[in-house]
């Protein structure tokens, strides 16, 4: 009798223990699973979240831009206009200096057509060098409003396409070979994108944008004030 109740107790024990054991793998698998489940969760929430970013070549864009070469074209036709005016006076010179040349040192006339010559050469050089700073000027002023309508059109792009950020790529810079210590340093320190892919480089989108916009309206849109 003794016997029978030791091995009844005996076989209670073991199949409590083996409940148990199973209750903890079970609640282990469930501890498991839900952890999982968080981390799937916080994993997708966290590429949710992830801001969407976008690569544009300016340079390429810039090159492109059919308003840009139009404006650039005007200003040639500027520049063209003031050196004649400067050739002009250039001839202009060259004739006073051989008037010059033929005239005796004691004649009287020399001295005056000397001044002269003097006085023109000083106008020519004070117009050529204010030309040469207007000129900088105005293709100053002309890239400058082109790039600000790149970022207006870039930001409008970026908006309408659910970008949040648009960069400047610049894997177009390269090492030239023979480069000094120096200049690769000059290099390394201008680069910022080490990698890009294909489907985030919005640069033909972006020119054929400004470039649809000024053909339907003759004039991109003036860049916003920044």
């Amino acid at each position: 009798m003794k016997l029978a109740m030791k091995i009844a107790r005996t076989v209670g024990i073991v199949s409590s223990s083996r409940a148990l054991g199973t209750a903890v793998l079970v609640g282990v698998a469930a501890v498991a699973a839900t952890a999982g489940t968080r981390y799937v969760t916080a994993h997708t929430n966290a590429v949710a979240d992830a801001p969407r970013v976008a690569v544009v070549n300016i340079e390429e864009v810039l090159n492109g831009l059919d308003y840009l070469k139009l404006e650039q074209g005007k200003l040639k036709n500027k520049a063209d206009e003031r050196q004649k005016e400067l050739t002009a006076l250039a001839n202009e010179l060259d004739e006073l200096q051989k008037k010059l040349d033929l005239l005796p040192l004691e004649d009287k006339k020399r001295r005056e057509q000397a001044g002269s010559l003097v006085e023109k050469s000083a106008t020519a050089q004070a117009k050529t060098n204010a030309y040469q700073q207007i000129i900088n000027i105005e293709k100053g002023d002309l890239f400058k409003d082109a790039h600000m309508m790149v970022a207006d059109a870039c930001g409008d792009y970026a908006q309408k396409n659910g970008f949040d950020l648009v960069i400047v790529d610049d894997r177009a810079i390269r090492f030239d070979s023979n480069m000094s210590s120096d200049q690769v340093s000059m290099v390394i320190a201008q680069k910022r994108v080490m990698y890009a892919a294909d489907s985030i480089d919005i640069t033909k989108a972006i020119l054929t944008k400004m470039n649809n916009e000024f053909a339907a309206g003759g004039k991109p849109a003036a860049p916003k004030k920044k």
